[in-house]
């Protein structure tokens, strides 16, 4: 039951307000020579997509592997990346993908249940399966002192396979070098083979075709000759560089700096120890910005985890959550009860001398501590229940008064950044029931903020001044919790009330081969939390996601969302958003598959009667885009096998606003909007030849000014592979034209790379590119870039 609700949840993309969706299709097919190729299409909101990365894993290991994906082109809907294959060949694994927003937000693919991925056993990969290759040895289990050995026979196949074909993995690697074939057997041995499963497996090619032996599974027991815990190392270390250059510093929006960075993620594994070291260093790395450079060091075991330097805390939605700090993290936890802390910088203190001379002053930013700490007790297959909090302090004797304060010509003091206190308290409750696939929650959290805490606490008679504490009969002197927190006119709100408060509650489960998911989440017009990602202050929202599955033939996703700020009432009008979504895919094997998506944005604003005198200047909003398309692997093409899919955007863009309060209404935009998207990849079988195209065009109708604009990207790469593979050089090229209601443009890009495999696990890149802008109407806006890049890869 567990995979059926993980294959329900493949598509499912769809965050609280929808603000990015995406569609995947795991591969049907692979072949274990070659690396796993990923298509992800976003649907809706690419352009909030900065980054995507593909984040993998063995099964059942714990630790998350990385790889960055690169967009098809600048604007284009399609990221495209690749697994290694020396990492999971043979081996079943899964993955995810995570997609960093431009607003600093991360979104995953499939939601972050923390449950389900997307999941694939490469021990099928493309071609047949033949019987044709026998098994002599067929000890299902054996003895590490005694060694592996794999022995086949191919008897049946000898007169017609290609000798030079044959491939041999086992335990994921191709081991064909070390195997020894005479006549019409195979022979492998591995003296000192690690205790665990071992997967073996044989491809060749007969008669033209690509045939695949059954998976081969060995349980390899420890010897007594060696350790029962090896240590276990996995990971990678990397330098990369690059160069720039410019043919006009004054043309070009920006002007690159050139840099070099080193970075390296290492896991080991000691029985039950885990131990986690990454580190990050760029020459990008200034004093006078926010840090650059991470490491960590981290230590797992099955009841207690530490680490030590940059690390990201989940502590709760509200009080800490996605957001780096420098220190140390622990977690403390058995099945019923856990204890986390976190505490360090989550700012750094930086200086800036200005320039006097052009009139700019000296400004800097505070050091800002964090402190979190979390009690959960329960199960998480059960009831559990939280308690959290945070505080994140600006220190203010760690920056000068010269950085934040100075006098105006007419003698008033102006703060150029002042400093703040942020305290959070939450608790949140979950029930899980795994049985009947329902997960229930709610959260809330409180805050108090101090905006400038410079002027430092209020005296306890400017306490007494400011409330009139005798009506309650408490006695209370701010300076004496200056220390915890500062206290003084600069808290916002002074008092605490319903406005700084914010809650969330949700529902998920799986009912009659659905999947729903319901959230709704409220927040004050004064709630702040310094340790997780902005929250949209003073606005309610309900999301509701539905998710219906038919196997891997068919799936449906719709979802509907409302927005509404001015929960407080204190705002002369009320706007409000709903979204409404639905996309579906049909995929029959071995045919074409089909893809279709609806989004429909409305907005408008209304009056807050409660509020007199106000000028109400009501607005219209709505926006809808409907897309489809159709993909297909043409695996029928004997020559080229050939990956292609094509989409169809069409939509509008209306807004209308009554500036006259009643005498009529004034339409501000109307536009209409259409595009394709093509994209194709091509692998030559006769030639060590791939190649993959992409073309994306777009046209903006302007109804009001009868204006079009019209942009339009072709992409082009084409490598070969040299050398077993171990080679390969590559050419790209990208063209994007601009045209319409502004000046004809053109963007070109070209680059020369290799891509080279010199030894075990090592990966080698060099890539030479050069950019060009051309304007048709003036030449002297044209420029040129050049842009060298290296790279290097070991993995372990």
């Amino acid at each position: 039951m567990r995979k059926l609700l993980s294959i329900l949840l493949l598509l499912c993309s769809v965050t609280l307000a929808f603000a990015v969706t995406a569609l995947h299709l795991s591969p049907e097919h692979l072949d274990p020579k070659d690396d796993i190729e990923l298509l992800l299409e976003i649907t809706q909101a690419a352009e909030n997509v900065a980054a995507v990365n593909i984040h993998y894993r063995l099964l059942g290991e714990s630790i998350w592997l990385s790889k960055a994906m690169q967009q098809d082109q600048p604007g284009s809907v399609f990221w495209r990346g690749e697994i290694p294959r020396s990492v999971v060949a043979n081996n079943e694994f899964e993955y995810r993908f995570e997609m960093q927003l431009s607003s600093g937000n991360t979104e995953y693919l499939p939601l972050d249940d923390g449950k389900t991925y997307f999941t694939i056993n490469p021990n099928s990969p493309s071609g047949t399966q033949t019987d044709g290759f026998v098994l002599l040895s067929d000890e299902s289990s054996i003895s590490a002192d005694d060694g592996y050995v794999l022995a086949v026979s191919f008897l049946a196949l000898a007169d017609d396979i290609d000798p030079h074909s044959i491939k041999v993995y086992v335990g994921g690697r191709d081991v064909t070098k070390q195997a020894q074939i005479t006549g019409d057997v195979l022979v492998y041995r591995d003296e000192k083979p690690r205790a665990g499963i071992q997967k073996a497996m044989i491809v060749a090619n007969v008669e033209g075709k690509e045939l695949y032996s059954d998976t081969w599974i060995t349980q390899i027991l420890p010897g007594t000759g060696r350790s029962g815990i090896p240590f276990k190392l996995r990971g990678n270390v990397n330098f990369s560089a690059h160069i720039y250059a410019e043919s006009s510093d004054d043309l070009t929006y920006s002007v690159a700096k050139d840099d070099y960075r080193t970075w390296a993620d290492l896991y080991g594994n000691y029985g039950i120890l885990d131990l986690q070291t990454n580190l990050l260093i760029s020459s990008l790395e200034d004093s006078h910005a926010q840090p650059v450079n991470r490491f960590t060091f981290g230590l797992q075991l099955p009841v207690l985890d530490v680490f030590v330097g940059d690390y990201s805390p989940n502590l709760s939605n509200y009080t800490l959550s996605g957001k780096n700090i420098r220190g140390i993290y622990a977690s403390l936890h058995s099945e019923y009860l856990a204890l986390s802390f976190a505490h360090g910088e989550s700012m750094r203190k930086t200086k800036s001398e200005g320039n006097l001379a052009q009139g700019i002053p000296k400004s800097g930013t505070f050091k800002q501590e964090a402190l979190g700490a979390r009690l959960s007790m329960g199960r998480d297959n059960g009831f559990r229940i939280g308690f959290s909090g945070s505080r994140h302090r600006d220190v203010v004797s760690s920056l000068d008064e010269q950085y934040y304060r100075y006098q105006t010509s007419s003698g008033d003091t102006l703060y150029s950044v002042m400093a703040q206190d942020n305290a959070v308290i939450g608790v949140d409750a979950r029930l899980n029931v795994p049985e009947q696939h329902v997960l229930m929650g709610f959260e809330m959290a409180g805050s108090i903020t101090n905006k400038n805490t410079i002027p430092g606490p209020m005296t306890s008679e400017e306490w007494e001044d400011y409330l009139d504490l005798d009506l309650l009969g408490l006695e209370i002197d701010p300076e004496d919790y200056a220390d915890l927190f500062v206290i003084n006119k600069n808290m916002q709100p002074f008092l605490p009330s319903m406005a700084n408060v914010a809650w969330l509650a949700y529902l998920r489960m799986y009912v009659w081969n659905n999947f729903l998911n319901v959230q709704y989440n409220e927040t004050g017009s004064a709630f702040y939390s310094l340790g997780s990602y902005v929250q949209p202050q003073d606005t309610k929202t309900l999301s509701i996601t539905d998710q219906i599955s038919i196997g891997r033939l068919l799936s449906l996703t719709a979802g509907y969302s409302t927005t509404e700020d001015n929960v407080t009432g204190h705002k002369s009008e009320t706007n409000s958003y709903q979204n409404i979504f639905a996309q579906a895919i049909l995929r029959i094997p071995r045919y074409p598959y089909l893809k279709a998506a609806f989004y429909d944005n409305i907005g408008e604003n209304k009056a807050n009667t409660a509020i007199e005198d106000s000028i109400f200047v009501p607005y219209n909003r709505d926006s809808q885009n409907f897309s489809f398309g159709i993909g297909y692997n043409i695996s029928q093409i004997p020559y080229v096998p050939t990956q292609i899919d094509l989409s169809y955007r069409l939509g509008n863009d209306f807004s209308e606003h009554d500036f006259t309060l009643g005498q009529g209404w004034e339409t501000l935009t109307d536009n209409e909007n259409s595009g394709v998207s093509l994209s194709m990849n091509n692998r030559f079988t006769m030639i060590p030849l791939r190649t993959q195209f992409a073309y994306t065009t777009a046209k903006n109708k302007n109804l009001i000014l009868d204006k079009s604009y019209q942009n339009s990207s072709f992409y082009f790469k084409a490598d070969v592979s040299l050398w077993q593979n171990r080679i390969k050089p590559y050419l790209s090229y990208r063209k994007t034209t601009l045209k319409g209601a502004y000046d004809p443009q053109d963007y070109a890009n070209i680059n020369l790379g290799v891509e080279s495999f010199p030894i075990k696990n090592m990966t080698a890149t060099a890539d030479l590119g050069f950019k060009s802008y051309a304007n048709d109407l003036d030449g002297a806006k044209d420029y040129d870039t050049t842009t060298f890049r290296i790279c290097l890869t070991q993995r372990f």
